[in-house]
């Protein structure tokens, strides 16, 4: 049997379509990997200014609080009624 220009454009669509398909998986490696950088990075901004945050202001706040929780007893201590 000889195949017909019908199978043979079916074959060629088919072909086209895979050529393409592997064309955009390379694509998509490419923006995963992108994805994969961002994430690291927003990943490591955020831990990292966390951190800071914590050693930069939880002694101001811990000291605060002290001073709050202090004032209670001032004023439990006061003489009036």
């Amino acid at each position: 049997m000889k195949p017909t220009d019908r199978e043979c454009g079916k074959q060629r669509f088919h072909r086209k379509r895979l050529e393409k398909r592997a064309q955009g998986m390379g694509r998509r490696r490419g923006r995963s990997g992108q994805a994969v950088v961002e994430y690291a990075l927003v990943s490591l901004l955020l831990t990292g200014g966390g951190i800071f945050m914590f050693y930069t202001f939880f002694p101001s706040f811990i000291n605060a609080f002290q001073r709050y929780y202090d004032s209670f007893y001032v004023m439990l201590n006061l003489p009036f009624p």
